[in-house]
């Protein structure tokens, strides 16, 4: 835009002179002069703005043909001397220019002139040529626009210029013609080979189309292309490529359908179709067709339909290996023990060990009655159907399927173990829920005889039902039994000397031996032992003695249940005490009942809840009876000293009776006995008073 500008202002030059004074006339020799005047500056103006421009642009230019191709683009501004001379200066810079950048393409071919850089992609010759031939475009483009306008150079500078030119031209050109003459020496000899071996690898069965026979026609097609004449034999080759890859894609596509398949295989599979497979790799190992060859279509179609078969045949086995696996995951994922054991309705009374026991026992063989009949089709049926598939025959003892009896055999254990665990871990979360909360899970009730509380059931019972209930869980197995080696009959073990039965060998002793059964039955051992000591612990609370009692007593438990102690008792109450031995008889008493018939009867010790009304009720009874005797005791006392204050009641009253004139003396005396027996009989009356209060407050207790 800046050279158009400067350009507009060249053709604007004349314009100065457009005024029509006659400038040959001396009275107009002062516009003349003005006229003059204003173009030289406009002629100055101009020079200075193009110098300055040509010296901006040349700093920042890169090549010498850009810089060339600028230097013609002020070509209507030569007639000026300044610009002139400015240009002639950079048309020789020029040709420096160029002259550098020959010594640049030089040393970049020198640098790469055994491993080009090229593009990806292309071939190693053929990215070679390509190479060069940029190179030698990029200095072949300004030499022939200089040489378009000799008249522009000085002729030395232009010659040596085109010198240097032809002599890295001939370099690239000799670099050109042996890497050609090189890989045309045995190009075909190299494709013959190729085409001749083997198209299958008979060992990893996988298709030879070796990447060198590939760069080889790659070559052939882009030097083609760039106009190179080439054997007959390599053009011929390369012009089939695609045949060559139809071919081999014909064998690519039928392997990788072959491996594909035979690597969904697992060993056991492989040992079942041993006699299917070996067909299938006996065609292919003994496959030796080449490139060349014209049967592989043949074969592959052959092939194909082999594999197709044994496809369809591994179809109908993997239907009932589905469902044997749909069998051993059902049995391992089975629960044992349902959630209705983690609930229980406030309103409803808990079982007793028996029924707890029995649910449990319902519950476990219903699921597995189910699960019996399930695996019983595994031996029974699937596997000599697969067989039957297979061999056609259904014996059950299949040689080649010995070692699948074995795996599926391994796999039913570890189902078995999976859900045993299930329900031994589901047992001990219900015997020790998360939280350390108690929750009852069966009710027992409890008698006293002897001074000892006993349960009902036993303790040992209660022990011996628990064990059983791990005990139950682990005997799921007994349900399965274990195959004859190498088959999948029941293996049916001999009678012993007490019985003439056979039975069967089962997953039993497997499942007992197993180290994580027997760490989570021993867990669960340690928590019936806790609720154990539990419950001994509230037992003991009724057994022992409640320590020493004031007064020369003894403890509850004796005094209630000792016959000799109660003895003792009777005689202190038969001496007559007063009537606060009587008082503080009938309290101690009457508060351990009032206590026993208050308190709780029921508390749970781990996951049993304990009934303690039997030997509540018979603590509670004797406390009553002991109150009664004693009240009995007070009652007799009060009607013998109520006789006893009515008697002296009488004597005196039959005292004073008498007439104090006969024996005036003699009644005085009378007087003064009955005034001092009076103080006593009033303690007496009072200590009487005492005895019908307690006998009232505690008769009928």
């Amino acid at each position: 835009r800046k050279v158009e500008e400067l350009r507009d202002k060249v053709r604007n030059l004349p314009k100065n002179f457009s005024e029509k004074y006659n400038f040959y006339d001396r009275t107009n020799e002062r516009h003349f002069a003005k006229a003059k005047e204003n173009y030289y500056k406009a002629k100055v103006a101009v020079q200075d703005g193009t110098n300055n421009l040509i010296q901006d642009t040349f700093q920042q230019l890169r090549s010498s043909e850009t810089t060339f191709d600028l230097l013609c683009q002020f070509i209507d501004l030569r007639s000026l001397e300044k610009v002139q001379e400015e240009l002639k200066k950079r048309y020789s810079q020029v040709l420096d220019k160029y002259s550098a950048e020959l010594v640049q393409a030089k040393d970049l071919f020198l640098r790469d002139e055994h491993s080009p850089v090229f593009g990806k992609g292309r071939p190693p010759v053929a990215g070679a040529v390509a190479w060069k031939r940029a190179l030698f475009a990029r200095i072949k483009a300004p030499i022939i626009k200089f040489l378009k306008q000799p008249s522009e150079w000085s002729p030395d500078e232009l010659k040596q210029a085109k010198d240097r030119y032809k002599a890295l031209a001939m370099q690239l050109d000799d670099f050109e013609h042996k890497k050609l003459e090189v890989w045309k020496a045995d190009a075909a000899e190299k494709a013959l080979v190729y085409l001749r071996q083997p198209l299958l690898n008979s060992k990893s069965f996988s298709v030879i189309f070796p990447r060198e026979f590939r760069v080889l026609i790659a070559e052939a097609k882009s030097l083609d292309k760039m106009g190179f004449q080439l054997p007959k034999t390599v053009l011929n080759i390369a012009l089939q490529e695609r045949e060559y890859h139809a071919t081999a894609a014909q064998l690519y596509i039928l392997l990788e359908d072959y491996n594909s398949t035979i690597d969904k295989l697992d060993e056991h599979d492989k040992a079942i179709f041993a006699n299917e497979l070996a067909p299938l790799s006996k065609s292919l190992s003994s496959c030796s067709f080449s490139l060349n060859s014209l049967g592989v279509g043949d074969f592959a179609a052959k092939f194909a339909e082999q594999l197709k078969r044994f496809k369809e045949l591994k179809h109908k086995v993997d239907e009932k290996k589905s469902m044997i696996s749909d069998i051993i995951n059902k049995i391992a994922a089975t629960k044992l023990i349902g959630k209705s054991h983690f609930s229980h309705p406030s309103n409803t009374e808990l079982p007793s060990l028996a029924k707890f026991y029995t649910s449990f026992e319902n519950e476990i063989n219903g699921v597995v009655s189910s699960l019996k009949q399930d695996y019983a089709k595994i031996g029974k049926t699937m596997l000599p159907q697969i067989e039957l598939v297979i061999t056609g025959q259904s014996t059950r003892t299949c040689q080649i399927m010995k070692y699948y009896y074995a795996h599926i055999e391994r796999r039913i254990y570890n189902a078995l173990v999976a859900m045993i665990m299930r329900a031994l871990i589901t047992l001990r979360m219900l015997l020790n829920r998360p939280g350390g909360k108690a929750v009852p899970l069966f009710k027992i009730s409890t008698e006293f005889h002897s001074l000892k509380v006993i349960t009902v059931p036993t303790q040992t019972e209660i022990r011996v039902t628990l064990s059983n209930l791990v005990k139950l869980l682990k005997e799921v197995s007994l349900s399965f039994p274990r195959w004859k080696p190498g088959s999948c009959l029941e293996y049916k073990m001999l009678p012993d000397e007490s019985t003439e039965e056979w039975t069967n060998l089962t997953f039993m002793n497997d499942i007992a031996s197993n180290s994580s059964i027997k760490m989570i039955s021993v867990e669960i051992s340690e928590l019936n032992k806790l609720a154990f000591a539990r419950l001994e612990k509230y037992k003991s609370i009724w057994e022992e003695d409640r320590g020493d009692i004031p007064d020369r007593l003894n403890n509850l438990k004796k005094l209630l249940w000792n016959q000799k102690h109660r003895f003792k008792i009777d005689k202190v109450l038969e001496k007559t005490p007063s009537t606060r031995y009587f008082e503080f008889f009938l309290e101690y008493f009457d508060s351990y009942r009032r206590e026993f018939e208050s308190q709780n009867s029921e508390v749970t010790a781990g996951f049993i809840r304990v009934d303690f009304s039997t030997v509540n009720n018979a603590f509670a009874a004797q406390c009553s009876e002991a109150v009664t005797r004693i009240v009995s005791s007070v009652q007799k006392l009060a009607e013998k000293q109520s006789f006893e204050i009515m008697r002296t009641i009488g004597i005196f009253e039959q005292s004073i009776s008498e007439d104090p004139e006969a024996d005036l003396k003699h009644f005085l005396n009378n007087l003064a006995e009955i005034r001092n027996g009076r103080l006593d009989l009033e303690f007496q009356m009072a200590d009487l008073q005492e005895k019908y209060e307690l006998i009232s407050v505690y008769n009928g207790i």
